[in-house]
């Protein structure tokens, strides 16, 4: 045998045993992060919380009690072809124009258009008169999931256009009745987030919501009682349980995916007749590596949801900090960590906007009882002894400027500064900068 042949079969026998070293540790990984994965499956189940489709429905609705499927009927009216589909679309257009305040005509033309509505809004208030609201869960359906997010936001505009369209004839009662209504249409998609999905479309519903409130305020002047009514809608709301929701269901269909795209070998019984697959086979030998990071990423989110923004942005819950937590091996997590971030984000924007609606009207029933903006907050709390939120985003109180015939109000956003009330600019997936502002101009009350 030559020199070169004895070479060539040294190196034939290092790698004959780094392949087979190679194949023992990754057995004995499989093997380890398979029980890890068990370990984590039954403590989570043990909570109480989901690990599998069916924990996520929950208890069944009865069907008499359930709002969904009387929603679902308004959906079908508004899908009808002697309806024209884009006449939502059309009515926001009249009442929101960005270019001009709506002429007279626009508000002939949105009030016919609304009073052909009359049948859908006598569903939703059918609906609403139910005591709970569940749809069915739809993992399997991405087209159809969507299709019934889209409406529900149609449903949330066609309210908020009644709301305005009262707000200019000063029926200022009627204003209140369809944005408490839109809130719960809000509520709805809320309560059935099962996905990130869901909640970042309640997040679109309630900024829809929250912006016609800041347009009708515009339009009239409600009363204490009424601003009140609004202030405890608004504080009901339960951003954080909406999305700790989300999150784990997100869980539930993430572990599901990541199971298929291992080629999954082994299943893991789970009660009611349902399992969960967990073992990868030889195709992704570290894809119980990539699962086990997944979950240990959940859950950190998970208990993020009960977190203010500080708090998860000093534990490395939001921003780079979260990314750098995912292993260099868990591919499938580290594609999917943006869209927690995303999600994150927008959760605490919201709060904020939330937050800024519910001083808004504080500052208009203080106005209305005392024929003037107050000075500070302060004064404002002093005033009417309403209860005021938090900026989410420092804990601290909202920044209040009061002017000649107005204020501005603002949260100081994501990047935790006072921009000086700049709105808020688009950032993608970074941090945007800028603050969440809420402005009141030439209003000027008169002394009661």
């Amino acid at each position: 045998m030559t020199r070169f042949k004895r070479i060539l079969k040294r190196i034939a026998q290092i790698l004959l045993v780094a392949v087979l070293a190679l194949l023992v540790v990754s057995g004995l990984l499989r093997f380890y992060w398979g029980r890890q994965i068990e370990t984590r499956l039954a403590a989570i189940k043990a909570t109480g919380q989901p690990v599998c489709v069916a924990d996520l429905q929950g208890k069944s609705v009865p069907e008499e009690d359930n709002a969904a499927p009387i929603y679902e009927q308004a959906f079908r009216l508004m899908a009808k072809p002697a309806r024209r589909p884009d006449f939502i679309d059309d009515l926001n257009s009249i009442l929101y124009s960005p270019k001009s305040t709506p002429s007279p005509a626009d508000w002939a033309a949105a009030k016919a258009a609304l009073t052909r509505s009359a049948d859908i809004l006598a569903l939703i208030s059918e609906a609403q008169s139910r005591p709970a609201c569940q749809f069915p869960l739809r993992f399997d359906s991405p087209e159809t999931l969507f299709d019934q997010l889209a409406k529900l936001r149609d449903v949330t505009r066609l309210l908020c256009a009644s709301a305005a369209l009262n707000a200019h004839e000063g029926k200022t009662q009627e204003v209140v009745i369809y944005t408490k209504s839109a809130l719960m249409v809000n509520d709805a998609v809320g309560e059935n987030s099962a996905l990130i999905i869901d909640y970042l479309c309640w997040v679109a519903t309630t900024k829809i919501t929250l912006a016609n409130l800041r347009q009708a305020l515009h339009f009239c002047q409600l009363s204490e009682s009424q601003l009140r009514q609004l202030d405890d809608a608004l504080s009901r709301i339960n951003s954080a349980e909406f999305y700790r929701h989300a999150l784990q269901g997100e869980r539930v269909f993430g572990l599901q995916q990541m199971a298929g795209w291992r080629k999954a070998s082994l299943v893991m019984p789970l009660g009611n007749g349902d399992t969960l697959a967990y073992k990868a086979s030889w195709v992704m030998p570290l894809g119980n590596g990539d699962t086990l990071a997944y979950l240990d990423f959940s859950a950190k989110q998970i208990a993020s949801a009960r977190m203010t923004y500080s708090a998860a942005r000093s534990k490395g819950l939001i921003g780079s900090e979260a990314e750098d937590q995912v292993p260099f091996y868990a591919i499938i997590t580290g594609s999917i960590v943006p869209v927690f971030q995303r999600a994150n984000v927008e959760r605490y924007k919201c709060e904020a906007e939330i937050a800024c609606g519910r001083v808004f009207l504080a500052l208009q029933a203080y106005g209305a009882k005392f024929g003037r903006y107050p000075q500070s907050l302060a004064e404002l709390k002093t005033g009417i002894d309403w209860k005021l939120p938090a900026d989410p985003f420092t804990g601290k109180n909202l920044i209040y400027k009061p002017g000649q015939k107005g204020f501005i109000l603002y949260s100081v956003g994501p990047d935790q500064k006072d921009d000086g009330g700049m709105n808020l600019q688009s950032g993608g997936q970074t941090i945007p900068h800028g603050d969440i502002v809420w402005k009141m101009v030439d209003r000027l009350y008169t002394s009661p």
